[in-house]
């Protein structure tokens, strides 16, 4: 076995562990309610679903934040292009 395969099933377990630690976790909390503002209105909602909601939101603000920093990388090559 060479070092990539090793890395490879090491990063593969690592990442698998994380992922079923965080179903998990939302699985634990499905049944509870958390109470939160939302824009100034206070509001209950289910700790899972909130969860979820905030995993949704980090992954698009992930994508979001690469998109802006290749979007200012083009403007300032293309200013330098001038």
């Amino acid at each position: 076995m060479n070092y990539r395969t090793f890395r490879g099933y090491v990063q593969a377990v690592v990442s698998g562990l994380v992922i079923l630690a965080a179903a998990l976790l939302v699985v634990l909390q499905w049944g509870n309610v958390s109470a939160f503002s939302l824009y100034g209105k206070n509001t209950q909602l289910n700790t899972g679903v909130l969860m979820l909601c905030s995993l949704a939101g980090g992954v698009v603000l992930y994508w979001l934040v690469r998109a802006f920093l290749r979007g200012a990388l083009a403007i300032r090559r293309g200013r330098a292009g001038k």
